[in-house]
């Protein structure tokens, strides 16, 4: 290895390498059988950086990129949007304080997960809670709805219009 690029030297599509399992929200079977999968500080992560992406408007040709990360209890999302020749970048940070540990992922103690207390699941950008609060959830959402506002004052919209015409114009 000659060098090691950090993710905020080299940004990443929202939710790049994050795995998504699909069912019905009412098949509580299949739910139960699949909550060993569920990992909070993933959860969390992408949760933030869909919810920048659609506040953005953005979708997969977009010139959007990522990097959140989970340290102790501070959630950190950096959001980035450039014109197509990569001339002109708006690039920006935010932080919020959730309270989930990421050892409860580790689930080490023997002691099961927490369930959520609700009995009918609210849905975070398709995401079903698990074990986490809606606090927490509505936490990382509002992270990547913030960010994205941020970053929508500072001209994200005409540039991504600007990308999204010079695409519709290329040839397939």
């Amino acid at each position: 290895i000659g060098e090691r690029l950090e993710s905020d030297e080299i940004m990443y599509a929202v939710g790049q390498g994050a795995l998504a399992i699909e069912c019905r929200e009412d098949d509580f079977t299949t739910l139960r059988l699949l909550e060993p999968l569920f990992h909070g500080t993933t959860t969390l992560r992408v949760l933030a950086e869909r919810s920048f992406l659609r506040t953005l408007g953005g979708g997969c040709s977009a010139p959007v990129a990522v990097c959140s990360d989970l340290e102790g209890r501070t959630l950190s999302l950096t959001g980035a949007v450039w014109t197509l020749d990569g001339k002109k970048m708006l690039k920006s940070s935010m932080t919020c304080q959730i309270n989930y540990r990421q050892e409860e992922d580790e689930d080490d103690d023997g002691e099961p997960p927490r369930k959520c207390p609700y009995r009918m699941p609210k849905l975070f950008c398709s995401i079903s809670p698990g074990k986490l609060t809606y606090t927490d959830l509505e936490k990382a959402e509002k992270l990547g709805d913030d960010l994205a506002c941020r970053l929508i004052a500072d001209g994200a919209l005409d540039i991504m219009s600007e990308a999204k015409k010079q695409n519709e114009m290329s040839p397939p």
